[in-house]
């Protein structure tokens, strides 16, 4: 698989590139997507409806962009319909946050008339559809909670066969339960070195039961010292 066909962050929903499309990293790269996403789904079981979240015990561990690779792999991979989507919702602040607001997951929910194909961004990869975060609504809170949002999940386990949702860090606010309680497995980012232990245990009890179907460790140190590294032709990135 050409690595130039996975969608960057970039087309998606952040103004970062995806480590995928980093010169010698994207064989490895891929391949320890393709690893997470397997383990992933055999947990989840089934062939189709599904919705897998991604989070973290706190923000900037890497979720978003573990989330974004791992949609891609998976359209490139599998003859699957695939949806990316987000619940970190845009304050609507474009001079704060330096890229152009979409509409997005936000606006479908909280305005029942919004047609889905209107507000979903196709990518380079014609079996992965994007859909934004969206403005950030007044009660956010509430549109999480609401009968809407479940309604939303419902529609897209129907409609694409995979769903992957970046969801808010699990210690960030309530919220993140709720949502969690909507997903059938959840992968856990973990910045590895940053993230403290007592953190990564209390993400774990918050999740509902069952829910957790693997665990990403990011920022993690090669085994190989990156000389021994680079003499046998490897890269230096390690999941």
């Amino acid at each position: 698989m050409d690595r130039k066909l996975l969608p960057s962050v970039r087309e998606t929903y952040t103004d970062q590139y995806s480590l995928v499309e980093q010169p010698g990293y994207g064989l490895r790269l891929l391949e320890e997507y393709r690893g997470l996403y397997t383990a992933a789904l055999a947990q989840i079981g089934g062939s189709s409806g599904i919705v897998l979240g991604v989070t973290s015990p706190m923000p900037r561990e890497g979720k978003t962009t573990v989330a974004t690779n791992v949609a891609g792999a998976l359209a490139a991979d599998l003859e699957k319909q695939v949806l990316l989507t987000s619940c970190a919702f845009s304050s609507g602040d474009t001079a704060a946050e330096g890229q152009h607001v979409r509409p997005g997951l936000a606006d479908y929910v909280n305005e029942p008339d919004r047609d889905l194909d209107d507000l979903l961004v196709r990518t380079p990869l014609p079996n992965l559809s994007v859909l934004f975060p969206g403005i950030r609504p007044d009660n956010p809170s509430r549109l999480l909670r609401s009968d809407r949002m479940r309604e939303a999940i419902t529609g897209f386990r129907q409609r694409f066969d995979i769903t992957v949702v970046d969801l808010m860090p699990m210690l960030s606010a309530s919220d993140s339960q709720v949502m969690a309680a909507l997903m059938d497995g959840i992968v856990l980012v973990v910045g590895l070195g940053d993230t403290p232990i007592g953190a990564v245990q209390r993400a774990v009890r918050m999740m509902p039961a069952g829910r957790l179907v693997g665990i990403a460790a990011n920022r993690a140190q090669p085994i190989l010292p990156p000389w021994l590294t680079r003499l046998v032709g490897g890269s230096e990135w390690a999941a």
